[in-house]
């Protein structure tokens, strides 16, 4: 990624999303993915009011050889939150190489 996208984030003024922004670069070798997620996911609560977190998002990653990535993240994302359900959008964008 080179330089800063010419648009701020949803919510953020431009001068606070560049406040905020912190680039990175890097390769995706064959075979990996790069997940992007909203709040919304990392977010979502369990009937006793636990989030789903992103640590619990790192250990799917990290354990899963389900070819369907995005199929395994919701189903566990929607499992967690069945008996309260969703609260907040999400948004899941998958990229693999």
């Amino acid at each position: 990624m080179r330089g800063l996208p010419r648009q701020p984030g949803f919510g953020l003024s431009a001068a606070r999303f560049r406040e905020k922004l912190e680039v990175k670069t890097g390769t995706l070798e064959a075979g990996d993915a790069l997940v992007i997620c909203t709040d919304g996911l990392t977010e979502a609560m369990d009937a006793g009011g636990r989030l789903y977190g992103l640590d619990r998002l790192e250990a799917l990653l990290c354990g899963t050889q389900d070819d369907d990535l995005r199929g395994a993240i919701l189903a566990d994302v929607t499992a967690f939150a069945e008996s309260s359900g969703l609260q907040d959008d999400l948004t899941l964008l998958i990229s693999r190489r």
